[in-house]
Protein backbone atom coordinates (compact mmCIF):
# COMPACT_ATOMS: atom_id res chain seq x y z
CA UNK A 1 0.00 0.00 0.00
CA UNK A 2 1.37 3.41 -0.96
CA UNK A 3 2.10 5.97 1.73
CA UNK A 4 0.96 9.45 0.77
CA UNK A 5 2.03 12.93 1.82
CA UNK A 6 -0.71 15.01 3.43
CA UNK A 7 -1.31 18.71 2.80
CA UNK A 8 -3.95 20.63 4.76
CA UNK A 9 -6.15 22.76 2.50
CA UNK A 10 -8.78 24.02 4.95
CA UNK A 11 -8.83 23.46 8.73
CA UNK A 12 -12.07 22.89 10.66
CA UNK A 13 -14.37 25.91 10.81
CA UNK A 14 -14.73 25.38 14.57
CA UNK A 15 -13.13 23.37 17.36
CA UNK A 16 -14.63 20.40 19.26
CA UNK A 17 -14.22 22.36 22.52
CA UNK A 18 -15.34 25.96 22.90
CA UNK A 19 -13.50 28.56 24.94
CA UNK A 20 -16.23 28.63 27.65
CA UNK A 21 -16.12 24.81 27.90
CA UNK A 22 -12.34 24.83 28.22
CA UNK A 23 -12.42 27.57 30.86
CA UNK A 24 -15.06 25.66 32.80
CA UNK A 25 -12.89 22.52 32.79
CA UNK A 26 -9.88 24.60 33.87
CA UNK A 27 -11.94 26.30 36.58
CA UNK A 28 -11.00 29.68 35.10
CA UNK A 29 -13.65 32.35 35.82
CA UNK A 30 -15.58 33.46 32.75
CA UNK A 31 -14.84 37.10 33.60
CA UNK A 32 -11.09 36.45 33.49
CA UNK A 33 -10.17 37.06 29.86
CA UNK A 34 -6.45 37.84 30.04
CA UNK A 35 -5.52 34.33 28.86
CA UNK A 36 -8.34 33.69 26.40
CA UNK A 37 -5.99 33.84 23.40
CA UNK A 38 -3.61 31.41 25.08
CA UNK A 39 -6.42 28.97 25.92
CA UNK A 40 -7.69 29.15 22.35
CA UNK A 41 -4.21 28.18 21.12
CA UNK A 42 -4.21 25.29 23.58
CA UNK A 43 -7.57 24.11 22.23
CA UNK A 44 -6.21 24.04 18.67
CA UNK A 45 -3.00 22.31 19.78
CA UNK A 46 -4.94 19.69 21.76
CA UNK A 47 -7.16 18.96 18.77
CA UNK A 48 -4.17 18.66 16.43
CA UNK A 49 -2.36 16.33 18.83
CA UNK A 50 -5.48 14.24 19.33
CA UNK A 51 -5.98 13.88 15.58
CA UNK A 52 -2.30 12.97 15.08
CA UNK A 53 -2.38 10.28 17.78
CA UNK A 54 -5.64 8.62 16.78
CA UNK A 55 -5.21 9.43 13.05
CA UNK A 56 -8.73 10.81 12.77
CA UNK A 57 -10.31 14.05 11.63
CA UNK A 58 -12.54 15.24 14.45
CA UNK A 59 -14.52 17.88 12.58
CA UNK A 60 -14.84 18.56 8.81
CA UNK A 61 -11.55 19.64 7.21
CA UNK A 62 -10.16 19.48 3.68
CA UNK A 63 -6.93 17.71 2.79
CA UNK A 64 -4.92 16.66 -0.23
CA UNK A 65 -2.86 13.46 -0.22
CA UNK A 66 -0.04 13.06 -2.76
CA UNK A 67 1.47 9.88 -4.24
CA UNK A 68 4.18 9.24 -6.83
CA UNK A 69 1.87 6.89 -8.74
CA UNK A 70 -1.44 5.08 -8.49
CA UNK A 71 -1.41 2.00 -6.21
CA UNK A 72 -0.02 -1.04 -7.99
CA UNK A 73 0.13 1.35 -10.88
CA UNK A 74 2.55 1.97 -13.68
CA UNK A 75 4.24 4.98 -15.12
CA UNK A 76 5.48 5.69 -18.59
CA UNK A 77 9.23 5.71 -19.17
CA UNK A 78 11.50 5.96 -22.18
CA UNK A 79 12.14 2.20 -22.02
CA UNK A 80 8.92 1.29 -23.80
CA UNK A 81 6.43 2.90 -26.18
CA UNK A 82 3.81 5.27 -24.80
CA UNK A 83 0.70 3.43 -23.61
CA UNK A 84 2.30 -0.03 -23.44
CA UNK A 85 1.83 -1.69 -20.06
CA UNK A 86 4.05 -4.41 -18.61
CA UNK A 87 2.73 -7.98 -18.78
CA UNK A 88 1.65 -8.19 -15.12
CA UNK A 89 -0.83 -5.36 -15.60
CA UNK A 90 -2.80 -7.43 -18.12
CA UNK A 91 -4.43 -9.25 -15.18
CA UNK A 92 -6.98 -7.34 -13.15
CA UNK A 93 -5.64 -7.07 -9.57
CA UNK A 94 -7.70 -7.30 -6.41
CA UNK A 95 -9.31 -4.13 -4.99
CA UNK A 96 -6.98 -4.16 -1.98
CA UNK A 97 -3.95 -3.87 -4.27
CA UNK A 98 -5.49 -1.11 -6.36
CA UNK A 99 -6.95 0.88 -3.46
CA UNK A 100 -5.95 4.46 -2.67
CA UNK A 101 -6.21 4.83 1.10
CA UNK A 102 -7.44 8.17 2.36
CA UNK A 103 -6.04 9.04 5.82
CA UNK A 104 -7.77 10.88 8.65
CA UNK A 105 -11.15 9.10 8.68
CA UNK A 106 -14.08 9.37 8.70
CA UNK A 107 -14.33 10.35 5.05
CA UNK A 108 -17.01 12.92 4.20
CA UNK A 109 -16.49 13.33 0.46
CA UNK A 110 -13.94 13.14 -2.36
CA UNK A 111 -13.39 16.38 -4.23
CA UNK A 112 -11.26 15.11 -7.10
CA UNK A 113 -8.49 12.78 -8.21
CA UNK A 114 -5.80 14.41 -10.35
CA UNK A 115 -2.72 12.94 -11.99
CA UNK A 116 0.14 13.90 -14.30
CA UNK A 117 -0.25 11.97 -17.55
CA UNK A 118 2.71 10.63 -19.60
CA UNK A 119 2.79 13.87 -21.63
CA UNK A 120 3.19 15.94 -18.45
CA UNK A 121 -0.33 17.41 -18.41
CA UNK A 122 -2.38 17.39 -15.20
CA UNK A 123 -5.63 15.49 -15.73
CA UNK A 124 -8.73 15.15 -13.56
CA UNK A 125 -9.98 11.59 -13.36
CA UNK A 126 -13.70 11.34 -14.12
CA UNK A 127 -15.71 10.71 -10.96
CA UNK A 128 -17.42 7.74 -12.65
CA UNK A 129 -14.03 6.09 -13.22
CA UNK A 130 -13.58 5.14 -9.58
CA UNK A 131 -15.53 3.85 -6.60
CA UNK A 132 -15.36 5.37 -3.12
CA UNK A 133 -15.53 3.01 -0.15
CA UNK A 134 -16.39 5.19 2.84
CA UNK A 135 -17.37 2.21 5.02
CA UNK A 136 -13.82 0.96 5.46
CA UNK A 137 -11.58 2.98 7.77
CA UNK A 138 -9.40 4.38 6.35
CA UNK A 139 -11.61 4.97 3.32
CA UNK A 140 -10.57 3.59 -0.06
CA UNK A 141 -10.81 4.62 -3.69
CA UNK A 142 -10.64 1.87 -6.31
CA UNK A 143 -10.97 1.88 -10.10
CA UNK A 144 -14.31 0.82 -11.52
CA UNK A 145 -14.51 -2.95 -11.96
CA UNK A 146 -12.85 -4.11 -15.15
CA UNK A 147 -10.59 -1.06 -15.45
CA UNK A 148 -7.09 -0.04 -14.36
CA UNK A 149 -5.70 3.21 -13.10
CA UNK A 150 -4.29 5.43 -15.88
CA UNK A 151 -0.61 5.72 -16.64
CA UNK A 152 1.30 8.53 -14.95
CA UNK A 153 4.55 10.27 -15.70
CA UNK A 154 7.53 9.22 -13.58
CA UNK A 155 7.65 12.41 -11.50
CA UNK A 156 7.23 13.06 -7.76
CA UNK A 157 3.65 13.50 -6.57
CA UNK A 158 2.27 12.40 -9.91
CA UNK A 159 -1.17 11.74 -8.41
CA UNK A 160 -3.15 13.44 -5.67
CA UNK A 161 -6.62 13.38 -4.15
CA UNK A 162 -8.52 16.20 -2.50
CA UNK A 163 -11.02 15.07 0.11
CA UNK A 164 -13.01 16.28 3.09
CA UNK A 165 -12.84 14.28 6.31
CA UNK A 166 -14.28 14.53 9.80
CA UNK A 167 -17.42 13.83 11.78
CA UNK A 168 -20.35 15.79 10.37
CA UNK A 169 -20.92 17.89 13.49
CA UNK A 170 -20.19 18.09 17.20
CA UNK A 171 -23.19 15.93 18.11
CA UNK A 172 -21.97 13.11 15.86
CA UNK A 173 -18.45 13.43 17.25
CA UNK A 174 -19.75 13.24 20.81
CA UNK A 175 -21.84 10.18 19.95
CA UNK A 176 -19.08 8.28 18.13
CA UNK A 177 -15.78 9.51 19.56
CA UNK A 178 -16.46 11.18 22.91
CA UNK A 179 -13.13 9.88 24.25
CA UNK A 180 -11.37 12.34 21.95
CA UNK A 181 -13.12 15.29 23.57
CA UNK A 182 -12.27 14.09 27.07
CA UNK A 183 -8.65 13.52 26.04
CA UNK A 184 -8.52 17.05 24.64
CA UNK A 185 -9.80 18.46 27.93
CA UNK A 186 -7.07 16.56 29.78
CA UNK A 187 -4.40 17.87 27.42
CA UNK A 188 -5.64 21.45 27.70
CA UNK A 189 -5.54 21.16 31.49
CA UNK A 190 -1.99 19.81 31.28
CA UNK A 191 -0.93 22.62 28.93
CA UNK A 192 -2.47 25.23 31.20
CA UNK A 193 -1.07 23.92 34.49
CA UNK A 194 2.34 23.03 33.09
CA UNK A 195 3.55 25.60 30.59
CA UNK A 196 6.26 23.18 29.46
CA UNK A 197 6.82 19.44 29.46
CA UNK A 198 7.05 18.08 32.99
CA UNK A 199 9.06 15.26 34.49
CA UNK A 200 7.39 12.21 36.02
CA UNK A 201 9.72 9.60 37.54
CA UNK A 202 12.59 10.93 35.44
CA UNK A 203 10.47 10.65 32.27
CA UNK A 204 9.40 13.69 30.27
CA UNK A 205 5.60 13.55 29.87
CA UNK A 206 4.26 15.90 27.13
CA UNK A 207 0.61 14.84 27.54
CA UNK A 208 -1.26 12.92 30.26
CA UNK A 209 -0.97 9.15 29.88
CA UNK A 210 -4.72 8.75 30.43
CA UNK A 211 -5.42 11.06 27.48
CA UNK A 212 -3.11 9.04 25.26
CA UNK A 213 -4.85 5.80 26.24
CA UNK A 214 -8.24 7.29 25.37
CA UNK A 215 -6.97 8.34 21.96
CA UNK A 216 -5.23 5.04 21.21
CA UNK A 217 -8.61 3.30 21.59
CA UNK A 218 -9.86 5.38 18.66
CA UNK A 219 -6.76 5.03 16.55
CA UNK A 220 -7.23 3.97 12.94
CA UNK A 221 -3.93 2.95 11.41
CA UNK A 222 -3.07 2.92 7.73
CA UNK A 223 -2.23 -0.53 6.36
Amino acid sequence: MLTGVLKLIAPPASEPITLPDAKSFLRVPTAYTAEDSLINLMIVSARQRAEAICELALLPQTWEVYFDSFPDGDYWSLSRPLGVRPFHREWLPTPSREAIQLPRPPLASVGFVKYTDPAGAVQTLASNAYNVDAITKPARITPVYGTLWPLTQAVPNAMFVRFTAGYADLATLQAEASDAILAMQMMISSFYDNRANFVLNATVVPIPHAAELLLMRLRTAMV
